[in-house]
């Protein structure tokens, strides 16, 4: 990873755990924007703002997971649980699964989409 004061677009969202395609999207959307743009046209992010974005406290007492809350823009999932035999459903074993998967969802600061 580049060690300067700025970052191009490929280090900056690898700190950000995102792709570098979220980033200008992100810029797009007025969300993040970079510091300024080198002669050629290529994006540069202060290397303060891409950190501070990390470890900005999100409003929601409730996630788990700061890092993502702090983002403009927390990573959607859905989530899948299965049981291979009808006595697992009956048993509650499929509601379980279910529940384990929001808490971990919860837990990362995913935004649940879909079951």
């Amino acid at each position: 990873m580049a060690s300067g004061l700025y970052l191009s677009i490929g280090p900056a969202a690898a700190l950000l755990g995102v792709c570098p395609k979220t980033l200008r999207r992100w810029e797009y959307a007025g969300k993040l924007i970079p510091s300024f743009r080198t002669s050629g046209g290529h994006r540069r992010y202060h290397r303060t703002c891409i950190l501070s974005s990390l470890n900005q406290r999100p409003e929601d007492p409730m996630s788990a997971a700061p890092e993502l809350a702090s983002l403009p823009v927390r990573p959607r999932v859905a989530i899948y649980g299965r049981v291979s035999a009808s006595k697992q459903r009956v048993t509650g074993d499929l509601e379980r699964q279910l529940t384990e998967l929001r808490q971990y969802c919860a837990n990362k600061g995913y935004l649940l989409t879909g079951i």
